[in-house]
């Protein structure tokens, strides 16, 4: 990661506030292939991820790595208009697609290379896994089913192009279709209420802060100098975090933020009020979480290594913890040389004691 003090110089970006239905659904399946290692994401998705048999889990995840950037993103694209749209994307191109990633790799097999056999791209998945351990400091074990499965429809595109367009159908007539139309009208609240504040004059890093209620200097500014347009939709499962989606072709970076109202803005329902304190209080509602909030009053600043050991975690494990508290705003953290350090934010906590106390006596 990036220094997070790092200065950058004015950024001239086209920056846009659309709620595009296509986009964020297909947001939220791909959040829906991290349920199993992250945590704070909106109920909907733990419950859909539990809801599809073995089977059509490992067809998910195949497909949201194969369906992926074949269609430019267009502000009235209904979900239905995308899978059409990929019902029209030539079944090779797709399959070329879906492993040409590795050519990106230097350090990686070249596609050719990994699809020489199964195995060889097993142990290229595996290479590809390690090398984002680097990186982001947790593990995520490679599926060698959802492998196998990738390597097998790659090899037949026609199948590989049949199995994207029945189980993206699938997930709108199952799931989808019913949750765009339950979450609409707080998505549009939200987006409606983004357009209506002046934010000229403002950053892109300081748009997205005063939109997300996040601060990103340090983790996008290599996507943002590379783009000319940046796109912020309000998702409704995304939860503390913030969901990216990148089109380097037409060099634009769409970025979603869950369901929330700007600041001084108030809001003329209960749905978003709700929203935004169950992302809060779920971030609360766990006990290793809470041990690790009581251990940084107590020491004042640990690093992950500290409630590896404290608390007996794996790394994973406290990573996904930290993660969650980090982007719910309660922690702070900061580079130590290698090594990610936290300190508690005691003004979020404030700050939700207050919104919680200020939503309760509204509803009574």
């Amino acid at each position: 990661m990036a220094d997070r003090e790092f200065i950058i110089t004015p950024i001239e970006l086209d920056i846009k506030f659309q709620l595009q239905q296509a986009s964020v659904l297909e947001n939220s399946l791909h959040l829906l292939g991290s349920t199993d290692h992250s945590s704070g994401y909106d109920q909907w998705l733990y419950d859909t991820r539990a809801a599809l048999t073995d089977d059509e889990w490992l067809r998910h995840k195949v497909v949201m790595g194969a369906q992926y950037n074949h269609v430019t993103f267009t502000e009235h694209m209904t979900f239905t208009d995308y899978i059409e749209a990929l019902s029209k994307v030539n079944p090779v191109d797709m399959a070329r697609q879906s492993v040409e990633w590795l050519d990106t790799h230097e350090d990686l097999p070249s596609s050719i290379e990994a699809m020489v056999s199964e195995e060889a791209y097993i142990d290229a998945m595996k290479l590809h896994h390690a090398k984002k351990q680097e990186i982001k400091g947790f593990a995520i074990e490679v599926d060698e089913d959802e492998a196998r499965l990738m390597y097998s429809l790659v090899k037949q595109p026609d199948r590989l192009h049949a199995v994207v367009i029945d189980h993206l159908t699938m997930m709108w007539e199952r799931f989808v279709e019913a949750e765009w139309n339950k979450r609409k009208p707080a998505l549009m609240e939200a987006h409606e209420a983004n357009k209506q504040v002046d934010y000229s004059g403002m950053s892109p890093f300081d748009v997205i802060d005063a939109v997300t209620g996040r601060d990103m200097r340090g983790h996008f500014n290599d996507y943002i100098e590379r783009s000319n347009t940046l796109i912020l939709s309000p998702s409704p499962h995304v939860g503390p975090y913030i969901g990216f989606h990148e089109d380097r072709q037409n060099r634009i970076i769409h970025l979603f933020y869950r369901a929330r109202l700007p600041k001084g803005v108030t809001s003329v329902s209960k749905a978003l009020g709700r929203s935004e304190i169950l992302v809060r209080l779920n971030a609360l509602a766990d006990d290793t979480r809470l041990q690790m909030l009581e251990l940084l009053m107590e020491h004042g600043e640990l690093c992950a290594q500290d409630f590896i050991n404290l608390l007996d975690l794996s790394q994973s494990s406290a990573s996904r913890h930290l993660r969650q508290l980090t982007a719910s705003g309660y922690l702070t953290e900061r580079r130590k040389e290698v090594a990610k350090c936290y300190q508690i934010n005691t003004d979020r906590i404030d700050d939700t004691l207050s919104a919680l106390r200020q939503y309760l006596v509204r509803e009574s």
